[in-house]
């Protein structure tokens, strides 16, 4: 079979090793001049990289352990996304192009033990809401005043909320720009991105939307106290996260501490019942009517007889001071104790108790 060489000397050709090395100076030629040169690069997913970050200096009751963060795109058919980090000060975030509206707050769902979430498939319907922690028998129906009699017959009762905090962001826009940025990134780069590419940051601010109610009872004749038992009825059993407001729905807290105090220099023995607890606050309505929210009080005298019955209408008379998430409620003017002889059984005629009672005998309703 006759060679490479054979045949060139056949054509007249030149040499083979001159021919190859005109041929790869022409290659190298045609690479330097012929086309443009571009840069390489890899193609990381149709979505934008923000960084969210968590200031929480408005949520002074404790430090969280952690947050939750709900994107929700306005496009119809996508899902909700959920973000869940360890890390308080922010996480990084992928998102598709589209806009978003965001809540976040403290620690996951499952760590609250008395609130549940409802609604969270959609940003204007997600919802926390106090669970029920019992039910009061009807025998007890005087301590929930005329409305709990009238309507049902046994009343739902809920604690105080846990501490929670709160931001929403309305209308985050993910544009087809962002995405380019963060989709494209160069080769040499491919292993580094992660923080190459972390430049558009969402700034959020949660604050406490946990309330405090506070209750003065001023009282002629505390001498003849001995315990109290009280409710309020009218305050929100949650909150619309996406709507960043109380919800509408009204429920019955109980007081479980009671503090007595004397008022100084009083010849009659005056003095002040106070009781505090945690609430979601005022239902989320444009106004309201004294009969919205009602206290209710069951005051028990040192004859360990006589019972006095309470029901106060303040839906309109209520105090409330929003910079300290704070409602007050003070019974001006104070109730009167009549004068009872003590029982043989009672030490003090001063000792505040919220024990329930087995037998009831209201005497005087006011």
């Amino acid at each position: 079979m006759p060679t490479l060489r054979t045949i060139a000397r056949y054509l007249k050709l030149p040499s083979l090793s001159w021919g190859l090395g005109v041929g790869f100076f022409l290659l190298i030629l045609l690479a330097t001049t012929g086309c443009e040169r571009r840069p390489l690069w890899v193609y990381r997913g149709g979505y934008a990289k923000l960084h969210l970050k968590v200031d929480w200096k408005l949520f002074e009751e404790e430090t969280p352990t952690g947050f939750t963060a709900i994107f929700y795109p306005r496009e119809a058919g996508r899902q909700p996304l959920t973000v869940i980090s360890a890390n308080i000060d922010g996480t990084d975030v992928n998102l598709p192009m589209g806009t978003y509206d965001i809540v976040l707050f403290n620690q996951i769902q499952s760590e609250y033990s008395n609130e549940e979430f409802r609604g969270m498939d959609a940003f204007y319907t997600s919802e926390v809401a106090l669970l029920p922690l019992l039910q009061q028998p009807a025998s007890n129906a005087a301590l929930y005043g005329p409305r709990y009699s009238r309507v049902v017959t046994r009343a739902e009762v809920f604690e105080s909320p846990e501490p929670m905090a709160l931001d929403t962001l309305h209308g985050l826009i993910v544009s087809e720009d962002m995405v380019e940025h963060t989709s494209l990134i160069h080769y040499e780069d491919r292993h580094k991105y992660t923080d190459r590419f972390a430049s558009d940051t969402i700034y959020m601010n949660p604050r406490s939307i946990v309330w405090k109610l506070r209750v003065d009872v001023h009282v002629k004749g505390i001498a003849n106290f001995r315990s109290i038992r009280g409710s309020v009825f009218g305050l929100a059993e949650g909150y619309w996260l996406g709507r960043f407001r109380q919800n509408t729905t009204a429920i019955y807290h109980t007081f479980e501490t009671w503090a007595g105090t004397r008022t100084r220099g009083s010849e009659e023995e005056d003095g002040i019942l106070s009781a505090e607890l945690g609430t979601f606050g005022m239902m989320g309505l444009d106004e309201f009517q004294d009969e919205d929210v009602q206290l209710n009080l069951q005051v028990l005298l040192r004859d360990q007889q006589t019972v006095m019955e309470y029901h106060f209408d303040v839906g309109r008379t209520i105090q409330i001071y929003p910079e300290q998430r704070l409602l007050v409620i003070d019974v001006w003017p104070p109730i009167n104790l009549p004068d009872v002889e003590p029982s043989d059984e009672t030490p003090s005629g001063f000792e505040v108790d919220v024990t329930p009672w087995e037998e009831e005998e209201v005497v005087i309703a006011m």
